[in-house]
């Protein structure tokens, strides 16, 4: 990213102020609204969506665009969902273990006394995740600053490094990863999709040794077709070497098991960023269709009018309008 591009300025939330804005309207995620609205811009930046073109207008970066709307904002909602990981986990150091322990299929237990005695038995004899923070592998910030970890295309969307030696990557413990890696990560998936096939072709076509358990939100609210699916899966229709093809053994796991420890709900894991991701959705496709421009982010009075209309649409029904499938 140039030195440029880094600066962008958004202007200062005012929160007395910002209040007052909302104070005839009653919903009390107005105001979380509004922080993550005006954070958006910079998290564009951090994952390299958006760039100056020749005429220095604020633009989409061309690796997110095409000619359907559809990818574009697939691509983005994907890369909005690293952005969005990562700056949890380092952030909140409680938050980062929940991320770090999945990574590690160490799910937690809504059971407390289960919780506690995993932790005595499992986590005991893993590195403190307190010691390391969490890379987004395709982010545009971790190019410049993490480049021997940088990809577009990594098996593992979230990666752990030591704090003061990135040449260390957090491990996980012998005998709960079946496969040859060693290195934990958590491979992310976004969609707004309602007939489980996304994340079901990714579990066909990939091989079983370069999978990371997936952390899927389900913006369409597809997650338990796509874990049906992937339970009562045909191994006629997989490729060779893939998670459920014939050839593949478990050891002393079930079927069901592995699909347990592999998919993951994002909303189950941190239902805050679940929601977050439906915000952007909603704004993200308003600027795609041309309703408003990337600048309009910035603009306190256009940001809090969308805000204001997408929680009116929002809080009238169950579940959030969704008008585009990604």
């Amino acid at each position: 990213m140039s030195s440029q591009e880094s600066l962008i300025i958004l202007p200062k939330s005012n929160v007395i102020n910002t209040t007052e804005k909302f104070e005839n309207y009653q919903s009390i995620d107005t105001i979380n609204y509004y922080h993550r609205g005006s954070n958006l811009l910079k998290l564009l930046q951090d994952i390299g969506a958006v760039v100056f073109d020749a005429n220095n207008r604020l633009v989409l970066s061309a690796f997110f665009t095409n000619n359907e709307q559809k990818g574009s904002l697939s691509r983005i909602l994907g890369y909005a969902a690293e952005g969005v990981v990562v700056r949890e986990c380092n952030t909140n150091l409680s938050k980062n273990k929940i991320w770090a322990n999945y990574a590690r299929k160490l799910k937690q237990d809504s059971n407390a006394v289960m919780q506690f005695f995993k932790s005595i038995y499992y986590e005991l004899f893993l590195e403190n995740p307190d010691n390391y923070i969490a890379i987004g592998t395709g982010l545009a910030i971790t190019k410049t600053e993490y480049s021997h970890i940088y990809s577009h295309n990594s098996d593992r969307d979230i990666c752990w490094v030591n704090k003061y030696n990135d040449a260390k990557q957090l491990l996980t413990i012998g005998g709960i990863k079946w496969n040859k890696q060693n290195f934990v990560g958590i491979q992310l998936k976004v969609s707004a999709a309602t007939n489980g096939y996304y994340v079901t072709n990714y579990f066909k076509n990939k091989p079983y040794y370069k999978l990371y358990p997936v952390v899927y939100f389900d913006l369409g609210g597809d997650f338990y077709q796509v874990k049906d699916n992937l339970i009562y899966i045909d191994s006629q229709t997989v490729k060779p070497n893939t998670l459920f093809s014939n050839e593949v053994n478990y050891g002393n796991y079930s079927h069901a098991e592995i699909v347990d420890m592999m998919l993951i709900r994002g909303k189950d894991v941190d239902p805050s960023l679940h929601d977050e991701l439906l915000f952007y959705k909603d704004l993200l496709s308003q600027i795609l269709a041309g309703k408003y421009s990337l600048y309009d982010l910035g603009n306190e009075d256009v940001l809090i009018s969308l805000i204001i209309d997408y929680v009116g649409k929002n809080i009238s029904s169950p579940s959030p309008i969704l008008n585009i499938s990604v």
